[in-house]
């Protein structure tokens, strides 16, 4: 089994093929696992904010890209439609999400700490077992746990509407409902 490339070095990837074709001004996701015809793919969603600093919102993703996490080839980068990639209707708020530290040095602490641990929790993923040995558990809550931390709650039903099969498999590693 070859194994992941690291969740930093697939954002370079995602950002160096979406700069050909989006604006700079637009935001984009963290890389997140979910499964896709060949195994587990990295996908970043593409969105833009709108209104001025305060009053500002996240529109609903306009592009998605999937990546092969361990070989880091650009499986497919589209145009998308939001309910093509799970986020139909209304979006359901992401319990806890947004609890945003006050301190800028934290935010990036808690994000680089996110992207560090990400390659093992989708390795974990990858397996599909949801009973973990207690290191790779802890991994997981901690990579939730900090996800919640650096995570807007307009952006968060993004995440978890688009890879719903990686955070069904966090609820049911954590033991969440």
């Amino acid at each position: 089994m070859a194994t992941f490339l690291s969740a930093e070095r697939i954002r370079e990837i995602a950002g160096r093929a979406a700069s050909t074709v989006l604006a700079d001004e637009i935001s984009e996701t963290l890389p997140v696992a979910t499964r896709g015809p060949a195994g587990v793919e990295a996908l970043v969603l593409f969105y833009s904010v709108v209104g001025a600093r305060g009053n500002a919102r996240a529109k609903l993703p306009s592009h998605a890209m999937r990546i092969d996490p361990k070989t880091g080839s650009v499986i497919r980068f589209w145009a998308c439609d939001p309910a093509e990639i799970g986020l139909g209707g209304s979006l359901t708020p992401v319990p806890g999400a947004g609890a945003l530290p006050d301190d800028v040095k934290d935010f990036l602490d808690f994000r680089d700490r996110f992207i560090a641990l990400s390659p093992s929790v989708w390795e974990a993923f990858e397996k599909g077992n949801t009973s973990l040995v207690q290191g790779e558990r802890d991994r997981v809550a901690e990579y939730y746990d900090l996800f919640l931390k650096i995570t807007r709650p307009p952006v968060a039903p993004f995440y978890v509407g688009a890879a719903r099969d990686f955070f069904d498999w966090i609820r049911a590693v954590l033991g969440s409902p």
